[in-house]
């Protein structure tokens, strides 16, 4: 759960307490009243869980498929694996570049 879902919980439970009205909270959250009724709603129905955003757990739409994602980890692994040296190892095109294609261009 995020911060900013773990807030609409703390605002929605003193809501559903009646310590809060639908207004009060609606400018707590920074939201309109009837986002913050249509988020009361799902609260009612569905509890904590209705806070959450509705797309966390889901493979993004964007993501490449799982046999390129373990090739690449792989080819990562097997030509960058060794001491991290500065302030941590990066992986920029450039690098990337040089390290697959053979090219000698420097790092400047």
């Amino acid at each position: 759960m995020s911060s900013q879902e773990l807030k609409r919980w703390v605002v929605m439970r003193r809501v559903r307490d009646r310590e809060l009205s639908l207004d009060e909270a609606a400018t707590i959250l920074g939201l309109s009243y009837r986002q913050v009724k249509r988020i009361g709603q799902r609260f009612r129905a569905r509890g904590q869980q209705g806070l959450v955003h509705g797309n966390v757990g889901r493979r993004s739409n964007r993501a490449h498929p799982a046999a390129v994602h373990r090739e690449a980890m792989a080819l990562i692994t097997e030509h960058f694996s060794g001491t991290v040296r500065g302030r941590g190892q990066r992986f920029g095109s450039r690098e990337i570049r040089t390290c697959f294609q053979g090219s000698t261009q420097s790092n400047t």
